[in-house]
């Protein structure tokens, strides 16, 4: 509603859509795509708008020359970090997300540990993102707190099938059936209400959430991560460094075992957390549409400018040669 102009290209020939940009005279495109179901690349491939970038919807390069710039963050892409991509990264100055949570999202609740009496793991990640590594630390962590219990929710889990073979990975790693609460998918709202059943959500490597990782924090429940070198295993320290938090995303598998445990056997953290990551959030640059879109819009104009003078933004991730 908000734009002037809006069509429909899903079911376009990717040769169209590339000509329709061309003829409405696009000076900058934007691919929210990336490698997943439906995009446009071969649009983008075949160069219709003179600057191109690719941002937020997929976690790396897209491997297109005809992409001139990946739009990312200082911490999910810090300087020097050497991470590889076609197109130029570039920052915006603190997140490449920008979080909207639902009007219905409901009230923190207060956490789980204080009326059970144990601490309650959780994630809310998408099954395969569940590696075996992933497993064997999660069970390392439970093994690691006496008594404590993991809730592990997942659309996959509609199927009845799924449950026995993930309950046995765990097993492998001794953890018993009897310590694993498994949930099916639910709706958006019902979602939010069992965060109010977690203390401590643990994020998958190295993909990490992302989405999910905002939503935790949302519902003040703190989310412990291993931070790794690409984009996609650094989503999670960027948020937790944008609430001032960073302490959280931990650099090797042994730390976030460690640092899970800890966290888990500081109750009066729990309750400050429980309290404090809403106000944080709220308070962060996470949470500011204005300003973000600021950034956003002077990004787009350096890198105008820079088309105009025949040159292209200097990465701001590598080093200089």
């Amino acid at each position: 509603g908000s734009a002037e102009v809006w069509h429909d290209i899903a079911l376009m020939a990717d040769s169209d859509v590339a000509e329709l940009i061309h003829a409405d005279g696009i000076d900058i495109l934007i691919d929210l795509s990336g490698h997943t179901a439906f995009n446009k690349l071969q649009a983008f491939a075949q160069k219709p708008a003179p600057v191109q970038a690719t941002w937020i919807g997929y976690f790396h390069s897209t491997g297109l020359d005809s992409i001139d710039y990946f739009i990312t963050d200082p911490h999910g892409s810090p300087a020097g970090s050497r991470q590889l991509f076609s197109e130029v990264p570039v920052h915006l100055p603190h997140s490449r997300f920008c979080y909207a949570p639902s009007d219905y999202v409901p009230e923190v609740a207060p956490p789980p540990v204080l009326a059970n009496g144990y601490v309650t793991f959780g994630s809310f990640n998408r099954l395969s993102k569940l590696s075996d590594a992933v497993v064997e630390a999660w069970a390392a962590i439970l093994k690691s707190v006496p008594d404590s219990r993991l809730m592990i929710k997942t659309r996959a889990l509609e199927d009845p099938r799924i449950a026995e073979p993930l309950l046995k990975r765990f097993a492998v790693h001794g953890i018993p059936a009897a310590d694993i609460v498994l949930r099916p998918g639910s709706g958006h709202y019902q979602m939010f209400v069992e965060y109010g059943e977690i203390d401590i959500a643990l994020d998958s490597f190295p993909f990490n959430g992302g989405m999910t990782t905002l939503d935790a924090l949302w519902m003040g429940v703190p989310v412990v991560s291993v931070a790794g070198d690409s984009v996609v295993s650094r989503q999670s320290l960027s948020a937790l460094a944008n609430i001032g938090l960073a302490e959280l995303a931990f650099p090797d598998i042994p730390a976030f075992v460690r640092g899970a445990a800890e966290l888990a056997a500081d109750r009066p953290r729990l309750v400050e957390l429980r309290q404090q990551l809403r106000p944080r959030v709220a308070a962060s640059p996470l949470r500011q549409p204005e300003q973000f879109t600021r950034d956003l819009e002077q990004l787009y104009g350096r890198m105008w400018q820079a088309w105009c003078d025949g040159k292209r933004l200097p990465s701001d991730v590598s080093p200089p040669a």
